[in-house]
């Protein structure tokens, strides 16, 4: 096709039109700066998700203009900061200094903000990875025109990728997904269809890309397949693509112009795709094509041939010697050069002119592909090329030798086989699970409240069934509700020497989609009323109040002007300055009631406490506060968990700092009530600041159970009368006086009954022995500080249980009143299941070092199809990310060995060399390299 048959960059044929917009040519178009902050603009808010943050990275970036220095510039944003990310890729695009400006496709964890909260940061040390991930929301379909790698697209290629963008997006619309938003990368096209999927998705959109790809590849465009990861980025649409030199105009070559992206569709409101449309198009991977378009990416042309014609797949395979140049050897023999080899540790690397998988990706820079050979005979492959991620060494030789990985898996059965028919075989016993933690124990609703709160526990279970969420969820966040309502007006009194303020610290641990907010605003609804109407009735005093005090500020003012002007009659002028300045200082200032806070900064804490008569409730429906406590807005990130900590234990506070109110509290009271997600939770709880401040041990932890994919949607909404109650029980706590039933200088003491303090006394004797090394509680550091505090939070829950009793009675004296021995036995009925939740979070956040780096090693294990490993390869494998020296590998080598993933080889296979000893090799279970042998 020739030039003249180019309009607008694209053949005549297609037109925008076509794609439901208009839109030039990205190379042509002038686009001043307002559009262009505009388009990013749109596209943000579009990608982004409210509760979440964003990554925009920019990889080889310029450190300057007129710099040769490339570092990858990397920055998180809010939803509500999208202006802030607009103005910092504006200006970065705007200066030339980036090739790509990208963002992440789906939500990140907020805790990310501690690495560059709303700006944008050069020479970043990390970068969002998939545990950093909340859940997919995108599935992005790529279509990336054939080329040779490092340029830009030529017209001719665009068009073809646009082309193939209409087919699939027709074929889709014809299986009734809905509209996707459609954008111009720069040099190919993407499909963007909201999804709503876990991070783990069992391989869900790595097959729906395999199916499309087998479908649609062909020698022009190809479907990227690597693309399904969680962590995915995107071009951010209104930039320029910069890959490559821009070609333009020059004599014998095709212009390659830097196009800027663009959003070509994007649907009025945007659908999800449902999970059955995506599983029945990747059941299409198992199904034959009827009219393919072209030949699977990166298939060698004679396993396609074989394949259309109906031959048998290949039954013998080359016996491979694993040294470098017994590699070298078998690369040779089917064609592919090795260019150079160099030696890195333990190591030789074999850099290739090519990718043996994907034939026309060729190397670049002359060390982006290679086949690394380790010292223990493990073999592994590395394609820095985008169409190369993710590819082994096992692809490696299926491609060269199609069908080795059916073959490989099924010499596995059949040792299995073997073994299980008593044959002389190595015999392996069936490995247990990394995580061994028991499930969960359910809320025992009924127990947990006395019968006289039957009302305030049907308000739980109403709650749970309308929202569609565990009752431990509701539960959870009302008991560290109504403990922050009357703090400070009473305390329990457990011994003469001891005695539990009321503040609970409760943390829920709940995925996305799960109703999160609608829950706390549900729970939280009383305190809001209560401080809006409190505000409204205090309005005229406090208007009063303000004016009195501005008159004074003003009348000070002038005295002082007059007092450094004249002398004369200068004592009486003093006199009433210094009765001014007495009055304005010991007038306590009228302020509406403040009791719930969101987010606050440990300084702003503090103050807020002291204003509202030392108290205060911190609760979300996101992990904002535990980002605060752990120094998101703090000098160099540093944390400062002194107020959080001391309104838990009610220490005394005093804070005097240059450029800050002083701040004196003599027993501050604080709750937190929080709902996180899991993966917000992993960075405190491997802090080793927060472990040995002991912030997490002071949170009463629940691992509800999800509903999703079971849930009613005509669920009943919460009777009025159990509300009203709720209600009225949440403002007969809040009207307490505070300092106690008469305003005293402190709260008031509730004591035990007899019944009361013997259960207490009994828990205290069960729990003890439990702490030890040899106890339940006791396995670990984290959990023992747990422990320690376990009594102290019942005794607490048993007082917040004791003011709900005197709330749904209206009873005013209540605090003269001991704790019965009925309520105590309610408080104790959650110690098994805060227990059995306790241990259940380590295991759901990822937290024990060991398991996560075991993990680790077995995904790298299966990618490199290796039998037998050594501890330098593990350290290897994980160095920096999650080893700093060969020694730090032994846990996790240790927790595979006793599970039976692994097992010392014999003596006699030992490899011997010259030198220092070589590291011990472990013979790796055949069940660990199945399709079916994951560990959980």
């Amino acid at each position: 096709m020739s030039g003249a048959a180019i309009q607008n960059g694209l053949p005549r044929q297609v037109t925008h039109s076509d794609l439901g917009c208009g839109g030039g040519d990205g190379r042509l178009e002038q686009t001043g700066g307002a559009v262009t902050r505009d388009r990013i603009a749109r596209f943000l808010m579009l990608i982004a998700q409210p509760g979440s943050v964003l990554e925009v990275r920019v990889p080889n970036c310029l450190q300057r203009r007129g710099s040769d220095f490339r570092s990858t510039a990397s920055g998180y944003f809010t939803h509500d900061q999208v202006q802030a990310a607009t103005e910092a890729i504006a200006r970065l695009d705007e200066e030339g200094r980036a090739p790509g400006i990208y963002v992440t496709l789906n939500p990140g964890s907020v805790s990310l903000l501690g690495r560059a909260a709303n700006r944008l940061e050069m020479q970043a040390r990390a970068t969002t990875t998939d545990g950093d991930i909340l859940g997919r929301r995108w599935l992005m379909i790529d279509l990336d025109p054939v080329r040779p790698s490092g340029v830009s697209s030529s017209d001719l290629e665009l068009a073809a990728a646009q082309e193939r963008c209409l087919a699939i997006r027709a074929f889709l619309t014809a299986r009734d997904w809905p509209e996707p938003i459609v954008v111009m990368s720069g040099n190919g096209y993407h499909l963007l269809y909201r999804v709503d999927l876990p991070v783990e998705d069992g391989g869900q959109v790595s097959r729906v890309l395999r199916a499309l790809a087998g479908r649609f590849d062909d020698d022009r465009v190809h479907v990227d397949q690597s693309v399904h990861k969680p962590s995915q980025l995107t071009k951010v649409a209104g930039t320029r693509a910069r890959k490559g030199d821009e070609i333009v105009g020059l004599p014998g070559a095709e212009d390659r112009p830097h196009r800027r992206a663009r959003i070509e569709h994007a649907p009025a409101a945007v659908e999800v795709v449902r999970a059955e449309q995506l599983d029945a198009l990747a059941e299409d991977i198992r199904l034959p094509v009827a009219v393919p378009i072209g030949p699977a990416r990166g298939a060698p042309a004679a396993r396609r041939g074989a394949a259309r014609a109906g031959l048998p797949r290949q039954v013998s395979f080359a016996k491979l010697d694993h040294t470098p140049d017994g590699v070298t050897d078998y690369l040779a023999s089917h064609g592919i050069v090795v260019t150079r080899q160099v030696r890195k540790g333990d190591a030789t690397w074999l850099h290739l002119d090519r990718c043996p998988v994907v034939p026309d990706c060729r190397a670049t820079s002359g060390s982006d592909i290679a086949v690394v050979v380790n010292d223990s005979g493990v073999i592994g492959y590395k394609n820095l090329h985008s169409r190369g991620e993710g590819l082994t060494w096992r692809d490696v030789r299926s491609a060269l030798e199609p069908g080795y990985a059916e073959h490989a898996n099924e010499r596995l059965q059949i040792g299995a086989d073997s073994a299980a028919s008593g044959l002389e075989v190595d015999r392996w016993q069936e490995p247990l699970p990394l995580t061994s933690v028991e499930p969960a124990p359910p809320f025992p609703l009924d127990a947990a409240f006395p019968p006289s709160l039957a009302q305030v526990r049907d308000y739980i279970a109403a709650v749970s069934e309308s929202l569609q969420v565990a009752p431990d969820a509701a539960a959870m966040m009302l008991i560290a509700t109504a403990s922050a309502c009357f703090a400070r007006h009473a305390e329990v009194r457990l011994r003469p020497d001891w005695r539990e303020p009321s503040p609970l610290w409760a943390m829920v641990l709940m995925q996305s989609a799960e109703r999160k907010s609608a829950l706390i605003q549900q729970i939280l609804g009383p305190v809001l009323s209560w401080e809006r109407s409190e505000a409204e009735r205090l309005g005229p005093e406090l208007a009063i109040a303000a004016e009195q005090r501005a008159r004074d500020e003003k009348r000070q003012a002038h005295l002082r002007e007059q007092l450094s002007r004249q002398a004369k009659e200068a004592h009486e002028l003093d006199a009433e300055a210094k009765d001014l300045a007495v009055k304005l200082a010991t007038r306590v200032p009228l302020l509406p009631p403040r009791l719930l806070s969101t987010e606050p900064t440990p300084e702003a804490l503090a103050v807020l406490m002291e204003a509202n008569k030392q108290r205060a409730l911190v609760a979300s429906a996101e992990a904002d506060p535990l980002d605060v406590m752990m120094g998101r807005y703090s000098d160099r990130g540093k944390a400062n968990m002194g107020p959080y900590l001391g309104g838990h234990a009610g220490d005394v506070c005093r804070s005097d700092r240059r450029g800050r109110p002083s701040v004196h509290m003599d027993r501050p009271a604080l709750a937190v009530a929080l709902i996180v997600q899991p993966e917000a939770v992993r960075a405190v709880v491997t802090s080793r600041q927060a472990q040995g401040r002991g912030l997490l041990a002071r949170f009463l932890k629940s691992v509800p159970a999800s509903r999703i994919g079971h849930r009613r949607s005509d669920s009943p909404p919460v009777p009025e009368d159990l509300m009203r109650h709720y209600g009225t029980c949440i403002r007969f706590l809040l009207e307490l006086p505070v300092g106690g039933p008469e305003e005293q200088d402190g709260p008031a003491l509730v004591d035990l009954s007899v019944a009361a303090a013997a259960a207490f006394l009994a828990l205290r004797e069960e729990i003890e022995p439990r702490l030890g090394p040899d106890g339940d509680l006791g396995t670990s550091a984290a959990l023992r500080a747990w422990g320690g505090k376990l009594c102290g939070a019942i005794a607490r829950i048993a007082l917040t249980l004791h003011a709900l009793e005197a709330a749904s009675k209206s009873e005013p004296g209540w605090v003269r009143s001991p704790i019965t021995g009925e309520t105590m036995k309610a408080a104790l009925a959650w110690v098994p299941f805060l227990i059995g939740h306790e241990r259940a979070v380590f295991s759901v956040v990822d937290a024990d070092p060991a398991v996560r780096q075991a993990k680790k090693l077995v995904e790298w294990i299966r990618a490199t199809d290796c039998r037998m490993i050594t501890r330098r390869d593990a350290f290897i494998s994980l160095r920096g990310s999650e080893f700093k020296r060969a020694a730090d590998a032994e846990p996790a080598l240790r927790l595979l060995e006793e599970c039976g993933w692994i097992r010392t080889a014999a003596q006699e296979d030992r490899p011997r060399r010259r030198g220092r000893p070589a590291s011990p090799p472990f013979d790796v279970n055949p069940a660990l390299l199945t399709a079916d042998g994951a560990p959980t």
